[in-house]
């Protein structure tokens, strides 16, 4: 018999989960500022028009590292999630809204300085 194990995520564990999804959909932003790193200039971000694409996939990226991690931590069916629902819907609703807010920070904090220095204008929300 298996030990069952507590999948309560702190909030380091929520942050590992975040960063990749939120780089990944802040993508069509980041392109512009990394390819001026490199010499390559343009006026407008390259992948802009596929933003909100860009964004399910940071979703569904979240979604399938957060069923890795209840699966590592016994949660394999849709039973065992009903009968363990206290203590995976905070973790998962943890691990989202850190990654919302890592988004917001990184799209209004990060990338306007970077495009502001190489003088490209940054994308918006």
């Amino acid at each position: 018999m298996s030990k069952k194990v507590s999948p309560k995520a702190d909030v380091s564990t929520s942050v590992k989960f975040s960063i990749v999804p939120v780089i990944l959909a802040s993508s069509c932003c980041l392109t512009t500022p990394a390819l001026g790193l490199l010499g390559i200039t343009f006026y407008e971000p390259i992948l802009f028009e596929y933003r909100w694409a860009l964004r399910v996939l940071a979703i569904l990226v979240i979604l399938l590292s957060l069923a890795v991690y209840f699966r590592k931590h016994n949660i394999k069916t849709l039973d065992d999630y009903k009968k363990r629902f206290n203590e995976v819907w905070p973790t998962a609703l943890q691990t989202i809204l850190i990654a919302v807010f890592f988004y917001f920070f990184f799209l209004l904090y990060i990338i306007p300085p970077i495009c502001s220095i190489q003088g490209i204008l940054p994308c918006g929300l």
